[in-house]
């Protein structure tokens, strides 16, 4: 998670401490850093979302087909 707090920071124009002079670049090489590396900070949050979302789908499927394996079959829907 150091890597996502780092870009917030410098997307600021702050140091990872706070400090307000942040990176050395300015006008146009701002906009391009933030627009090449903020894919690769959100991939990580983003990556473990995704995971937590699959768990939770994939147990529920697993939960329904358990359930309904337990009903005789002329009440299965």
């Amino acid at each position: 998670m150091v890597f996502p707090y780092s870009m917030v920071m410098g997307s600021f124009g702050l140091k990872l401490n706070g400090d307000p002079s942040g990176l050395i670049t300015h006008g146009w090489q701002t906009v391009v850093f933030n627009v090449m590396y903020w894919p690769l900070a959100a991939w990580g949050p983003l990556l473990g979302l995704l995971t937590v979302q699959y768990y939770r789908r994939r147990a529920l499927q697993a939960r329904t087909r358990t359930s309904a394996a337990g009903r005789p079959s002329h009440q299965r829907s």
